[in-house]
């Protein structure tokens, strides 16, 4: 059913998270799926990243839709608040899934919170920074080794890796991430369509280790 943009822009203002009063909680290591041989076995807190990076959207929305800075000023709060703090991402193969799913999500945020004045450079290149430190080397880790099981995972495994580096090499103006290089690399698993690399492959791989290694 068709619905006006009156209507889908009231439901983005009811949204619970499309307000100022958000309250975001970054931790220093994001944990997806718990590990008994853990000691102790941390909690799972992977919720608190997706909502923290949902509330960012939308407050990133709401700003030039609605007109209002407070909006924005929020949303560059919650990613200011995460950027200094994570440092990790831990827990069971679901954590290749945080990577792909949140990685992807905070940097949708950056990319709509880029233009706001209020964002200040210093601080957007410490964001750049921990997408890239933290989630584009498990992005490409889950890509290149599938966690060492080539065969067992479905397609939006990868596909939502491929679409957080992919963002994040565009977020932070780096080419060789921000080409489709993992499947001209071919490092997706064989049920992924365009399986096959061409010649230039091996290059472009190399390429794109080196860049995450700067």
């Amino acid at each position: 059913m068709y619905k006006s943009a009156n209507f889908v822009f009231s439901h983005l203002e009811s949204s619970t998270l499309a307000q100022a009063t958000w309250v975001a909680k970054p931790h220093e290591v994001l944990v997806r799926g718990t590990n008994a041989t853990w000691q102790p076995t941390p909690a799972q807190n992977y919720g608190d990243a997706y909502h923290d990076a949902h509330s960012a959207c939308q407050l990133s929305l709401r700003w030039p839709i609605g007109g209002k800075t407070s909006y924005a000023d929020h949303a560059v709060e919650i990613l200011n608040g995460r950027a200094p703090i994570l440092r990790d991402i831990n827990g069971t193969e679901g954590k290749f899934l945080a990577t792909g799913l949140y990685g992807y999500q905070f940097d949708n945020a950056a990319e709509l919170l880029s233009v706001y004045p209020g964002w200040i450079k210093a601080n957007q290149i410490m964001f750049a920074d921990m997408l890239n430190d933290v989630f584009a080397k498990y992005n490409f880790d889950f890509l290149q080794n599938h966690n060492y099981k080539p065969n067992f995972y479905y397609a939006n495994w990868d596909l939502c890796n491929v679409a957080s580096l992919m963002a994040i090499g565009n977020f932070n103006d780096n080419r060789t991430i921000r080409l489709p290089s993992l499947y001209m690399a071919g490092e997706v698993p064989e049920q992924s369509p365009y399986y096959d690399s061409p010649p230039e492959a091996t290059i472009v791989h190399r390429n794109l280790q080196a860049s995450l290694n700067d």
